[in-house]
């Protein structure tokens, strides 16, 4: 059987039964397969944004102490395969191949003795990843929420080492709730009896939401701003360092990911590891090395250097503002900013466009809809760019985008980017690449 086919047929998000609240079904599925999970040892990741780069901070920094690490994001950028990986090495589709065979099974039977309806396809996703790290039996793993918190299927865990949540803001509120409390209720939800809590969250009155839950689950509340008087960063271009100040001492890493907002991902990470050092003992070394190699495509990444071509997967407002923070802080580095842009119609466009128009160095929006069976029409699109007065060029498609800005690109150095959605950052980013390639082998002949 082919697992892709498989798992591509499966409901998804944003489809009828694509996102089911509950855990009866996950609950059951993993019943059907033996309970892999509860072979495992857990840091629980969630948050509206920052939940996977601050779990690639923890698990590099594992690996680099010596432990052998499981990791378990979503979405994945370019393949399935990138959602699950131990010690850094994603799954084989050999391997998948044999587990989707396994899990299909049990899902069949879900159907067939329950009235629980077919799982997820991040449910199945989810069982997948169990199954992986319970036939390697990695020290410890790192488990990034899907959605919310609550009813994600992450969340059949009963136990973990740590809950970690990184931020909280408006996304997804026809399911989560209409206000950054509500929100913080479902990302608590993830939290343990007799836990470790660690929050970078901001807005307090979601901080005091987290912060009752843990009290009320006897579990510890870890504030990162509690930890460190300061939480800074210094950067340029292609460097970031975090700076933070603990104890009146001023200690400064280089870590692997660019963005201001960075900085607190990372201060998140070395305060979890920090405080699970009594369990999972490391040296300095291993923190440092873990923060500076860190690597998690489609985040701030330069994936061409001539012409200079930038991908983030920012797909809110929130996620829009610190990528547009970093643009604008490096903008007159560049002649101006081509901006490609593509979003899923769920989403509220006009503040995403809103931070982008902060650009103020000769920007030009290029438009495109993307893959997605939710992706924004173009038409909506050139209505709102049209109501920001912005000056924009629209496309068939972002690949078509990308190949026109490169053919008319001279040696003015403007800066290209593309961001609004996973999606966008794939179709552009893999464009971009194979231009950049070519720009290269044409420049050598």
């Amino acid at each position: 059987m082919n697992p892709y086919l498989y798992l591509n047929n499966l409901n998804k998000f944003g489809k009828e039964g694509g996102y089911k609240p509950g855990l009866k079904r996950i609950d059951r599925l993993l019943y059907y397969l033996g309970r892999p999970e509860e072979n495992l040892k857990f840091i629980h990741v969630a948050g509206t944004n920052g939940k996977g780069s601050t779990a690639s901070f923890i698990e590099k920094i594992y690996r680099e102490a010596g432990y052998k690490t499981g990791l378990y994001i979503s979405p994945h950028l370019y393949h399935f395969n990138e959602r699950i990986s131990v010690n850094g090495r994603t799954i084989s589709s050999v391997e998948l191949e044999e587990l989707v065979a396994e899990v299909k099974k049990a899902s069949d039977k879900v159907v067939e003795e329950s009235d629980y309806g077919e799982p997820s396809f991040f449910e199945i996703a989810t069982a997948l990843a169990f199954l992986f790290f319970d036939r390697h039996r990695p020290d410890i793993v790192i488990l990034e929420v899907g959605l919310g918190g609550r009813f994600d299927a992450t969340n059949i865990i009963k136990d973990s080492l740590a809950s970690v949540i990184t931020s909280i803001d408006l996304e997804h509120t026809e399911l989560l709730g209409d206000t950054r409390a509500k929100i913080a209720y479902e990302k608590a939800g993830i939290i343990k009896n007799n836990g470790l809590v660690f929050s970078a969250v901001l807005d307090s009155s979601a901080r005091n939401v987290i912060q009752k839950r843990a009290e009320e689950l006897n579990a510890e509340f870890i504030n990162i701003d509690d930890i460190y008087a300061k939480i800074g960063n210094e950067s340029s271009f292609y460097k970031n360092y975090l700076i933070i100040s603990k104890n009146s001492r001023i200690h400064r890493f280089k870590i692997g990911l660019n963005g201001r907002y960075q900085a607190r991902n990372a201060a998140l990470a070395l305060a979890v590891v920090e405080g699970l050092k009594k369990i999972l003992p490391l040296e300095n070394p291993a923190v440092e090395k873990g923060l500076a190699c860190t690597y998690w495509p489609g985040r701030l990444e330069i994936v061409c250097q001539n012409p200079p071509v930038l991908i983030d997967g920012a797909h809110n407002p929130a996620g829009m503002k610190s990528f547009i923070d970093f643009v604008e802080e490096h903008q007159y580095r560049f002649d101006g900013v081509d901006f490609i842009f593509s979003v899923l119609s769920d989403k509220d466009v006009d503040l995403m466009l809103d931070q982008i128009k902060r650009i103020k160095n000769n920007l030009h929006i290029h438009l495109a809809e993307n893959r997605s069976e939710r992706t924004m029409k173009i038409d909506k699109l050139i209505d709102r760019c049209k109501f920001y007065d912005l000056k924009y060029t629209a496309y068939k498609s972002l690949s078509s985008a990308v190949e026109k800005i490169f053919s008319i690109y001279d040696e003015k150095k403007r800066l290209i980017t593309a961001s609004g959605s996973f999606n966008t950052v794939v179709e552009a980013g893999i464009t971009a690449k194979l231009s950049c390639r070519e720009k290269i082998t044409n420049s050598r002949r």
